[in-house]
């Protein structure tokens, strides 16, 4: 028996996944990558709304692209 490395025992783990499976597991990737940023956002500023949570939340997720920060900086005016 040769030898894997854990990163290929992973590749293979994931090769083995359904497209099902892949989805699920990339959305609850995503919800927790989200609950960090919310925890870190609401230690810095606590007592943010719901709305003004999401906007700075969506500000971070799309810190590099211009056309998504000023879609959000449209909504914000909007209020």
């Amino acid at each position: 028996m040769t030898d894997k490395t854990v990163e290929e025992i992973y590749r293979e783990h994931i090769r083995a996944m359904s497209s099902r499976e892949k989805q699920i597991k990339a959305a609850k990737m995503y919800l927790n990558v989200k609950a960090m940023v919310e925890r870190q956002i609401l230690k810095d500023s606590p007592g943010l709304s719901e709305m003004a949570l999401k906007r700075a939340v969506a500000k971070r997720f799309y810190m590099h692209d211009p056309i998504a920060l000023q879609l959000i900086e449209m909504g914000e005016s909007h209020d």
